[in-house]
C-alpha cells in the first residue's frame, strides 16, 4: 500500500458524512481532470526557460490566482476539495509533478479541511507539505480557523511551527494576537498582547491595530483597556498614528493632533493633519497650513527622491480644496508632463473609485487640460461601473496591453453585464497564445459567474472549443463553481490596475 493510498484511507476514515461530495458539480471536474493528464504540466514556450526553485511555486490562497498549464491539476485538485469531494483532491494533488505546486496544493486543501472544522484532517495534510513557505501559508490559515471556533491553545501550537517571524507584522505574536481580535475574542487578544510587554514593536503593532478594530466594532471598555496601558507604561514605542486616529473619530481633536506632530514619518503626519483639519472649519487654515509645511521642508531635503510626499498627498488636497488646488498643488513641485504626475493624478482616481464615486472620475479626466496616457482604460472601467457603457471595450483601450485588459473583463463581471458578452469580449481580444495564462483564469471567473446565474446545464455550452483544451478545462472548473461565485467581490483580489 502506497503512501498516499494511506493517507487517504486515513482522511476517508476521519470524514463528517454530512459534508458529502457535490456529485453534480464533480462531474465538470472530473472530465477537466480527462483533459489535464494529457496535457503538458509545463508549457516552456509561454513560461520561458526560467530556472527557479521549486518553493517560488507555492501560491497563497489569498494573493494569487494564476492559472495555466502548471497549475491546472492543482487548480482541479482545490477544485475538488471546494465541493467537499475529498479523495479525488487527494488522488489528484498525487499527479502533479512539480513540488512546489504540490505543495501548494495540500496548503489549499489543508484550509479547506479546517474551514470545515476536520482540523485532524488538515494538520496530516500540512505535514505532508516539503517546503517551508508551504506550511507557513497552510498553518497561517489553519490557525485562524481554530481561533474561530475556540481551541485557541491550538491554534497557538499550529501557528507557532509555522516560523513566521520574518518582520513585526508576519510573526508568530502578531498574527496570533489580531486573531484573536478578528474572531471577538477582545479580552483575551488584549491580555496574550499585553503579557507580551518586553517586545516593544510587537506590542506596538498589536495593539495598535487592536485599538482601531475595536473602536469599529463598538468595544469602548477594550479601547480604554490599551489607551490606559499607554498611560500607565512610560514606554516611548507607542502607537502615535492609531492613537491619532482613534482620536480623531472620537472628536477629540486636540489629542489627535498632540499624538501626530509626534509621528515621525512627514508623509503620514501631513496626511493626518489635512484629515484633522477637514473636522476644523473654525482652526482649518492653520491645520491645513501646517500639513503643507511638513510637505514642503520634506519635499525640499531631497527633491530627486521625496517626490512620493506629494503624489501621496495631493489626494487629501483635492478632497478639501477640489480639483484646481490639488492640481496647482502638483504642479508646484511637479511638472505636468513628467509621468510623476500621472500618479498623482491616477492616486486621486484610485481613491475616487474606491468611494464609488465613478461618475466623479469621469468629471476629473475632463477637466484636465491634457489627457492621461491611460485615459481610455481609466474611462472605460468609469463606464462600467455606473452602467454607462454600452458594451464591453476592446483591448485597445487597455493600450493592447492583455493583463491591464483583464481589470476591464473583470469589471464587466461585477457590473453584470451579460456573461455571454463578457465571454464574447474574451475570445475576441485574447488571440495571442502567450496570453493563454490570463484568458484561462478569465474564462474561469465568467464560467463561474455564468453557472450561478443561468445554471450549470446551459452555463458549460456556452464555451465548448475543442481545440483548446486548457482553456476548455478551466471553463470546466469554473462551471463546479458555481456555488463560489460571490467570491468575484470577496476573495478575487482583483484590484483596480492603474
Amino acid at each position: 500500500m502506497n503512501k498516499i493510498f494511506t493517507l487517504i484511507l486515513a482522511l476517508l476514515l476521519t470524514t463528517n458524512v454530512a459534508i458529502a461530495c457535490d456529485r453534480e458539480l464533480c462531474t465538470y471536474l472530473d472530465e477537466a481532470k480527462k483533459i489535464a493528464v494529457n496535457l503538458p504540466q509545463i508549457n516552456s514556450k509561454q513560461e520561458g526557460n526560467r530556472n527557479i526553485d521549486d518553493e517560488y511555486w507555492i501560491q497563497d490562497p489569498e494573493l494569487s490566482k494564476i492559472g495555466g498549464y502548471r497549475y491546472l491539476l492543482h487548480d482541479i485538485a482545490v477544485g475538488y476539495s471546494k465541493i467537499a469531494c475529498w479523495e479525488k483532491g487527494l488522488q489528484t494533488i498525487d499527479l502533479i509533478k512539480n513540488l512546489g505546486v504540490k505543495d501548494s496544493a495540500w496548503a489549499q486543501i489543508s484550509i479547506e479541511y479546517a474551514k470545515k472544522d476536520k482540523f485532524d484532517d488538515a494538520m496530516k495534510l500540512i505535514k505532508e507539505i516539503k517546503y517551508p513557505t508551504g506550511g507557513e501559508i497552510a498553518r497561517k490559515y489553519v490557525a485562524k480557523e481554530l481561533v474561530r471556533v475556540g481551541r485557541i491553545e491550538e491554534s497557538r501550537e499550529v501557528l507557532r511551527g509555522a516560523g513566521l517571524f520574518d518582520n513585526h507584522y508576519e510573526s508568530f505574536f502578531y498574527q496570533n494576537a489580531m486573531n484573536l481580535a478578528n474572531a471577538g475574542k477582545h479580552d483575551e487578544a488584549f491580555e496574550y498582547t499585553k503579557k507580551r510587554h518586553h517586545e516593544n514593536q510587537h506590542v506596538h503593532n498589536a495593539l495598535g491595530d487592536m485599538l482601531l478594530l475595536f473602536q469599529e466594532k463598538g468595544d469602548i471598555r477594550n479601547c480604554e483597556k490599551i489607551i490606559s496601558y499607554y498611560e500607565t507604561n512610560k514606554t516611548k514605542n507607542i502607537p502615535l498614528y492609531q492613537l491619532a486616529n482613534y482620536y480623531l473619530k472620537k472628536g477629540q481633536i486636540d489629542k489627535a493632533k498632540k499624538y501626530t506632530l509626534r509621528i515621525n514619518d512627514p508623509q503620514t503626519k501631513a496626511i493626518t493633519l489635512l484629515r484633522i483639519a477637514e473636522t476644523q472649519p473654525k482652526d482649518f487654515n492653520d491645520t491645513y497650513n501646517l500639513a503643507l509645511n511638513v510637505i514642503d521642508k520634506e519635499y525640499k531635503k531631497d527633491p530627486k527622491n521625496n517626490w512620493t510626499i506629494i503624489v501621496h498627498t495631493v489626494y487629501d488636497i483635492y478632497k478639501l480644496k477640489g480639483q484646481k488646488i490639488s492640481n496647482k498643488f502638483l504642479y508646484k513641485y511637479i511638472d505636468k508632463k513628467d509621468y510623476i504626475a500621472e500618479i498623482g493624478h491616477k492616486n486621486i482616481i484610485e481613491q475616487l473609485f474606491s468611494s464609488n464615486k465613478s461618475d466623479e472620475v469621469i468629471s476629473y479626466l475632463n477637466a484636465l487640460d491634457y489627457k492621461l496616457k491611460s485615459d481610455a482604460y481609466i474611462r472605460s472601467i468609469a463606464q462600467l461601473r455606473i452602467k454607462n457603457a454600452t458594451k464591453i471595450p476592446n483591448v485597445d483601450a487597455a493600450d493592447n496591453n492583455a493583463f491591464t485588459y483583464s481589470f476591464i473583463i473583470i469589471e464587466a463581471l461585477k457590473s453584470r453585464y451579460p456573461e455571454q458578452d463578457v465571454l464574447r469580449a474574451v475570445l475576441n481580444n485574447y488571440t495571442n497564445e502567450n496570453s493563454a495564462f490570463q484568458k484561462a483564469e478569465l474564462l474561469r471567473i465568467i464560467a463561474m459567474m455564468a453557472s450561478k446565474n443561468i445554471g450549470h446545464k446551459v452555463g458549460v455550452g456556452l464555451y465548448d472549443e475543442k481545440d483548446a483544451p486548457l482553456l476548455r478545462a478551466y471553463w470546466l472548473i469554473g462551471i463546479s463553481q458555481a456555488n463560489q461565485a460571490d467570491e468575484i467581490k470577496e476573495a478575487l483580489r482583483y484590484q483596480l490596475y492603474l
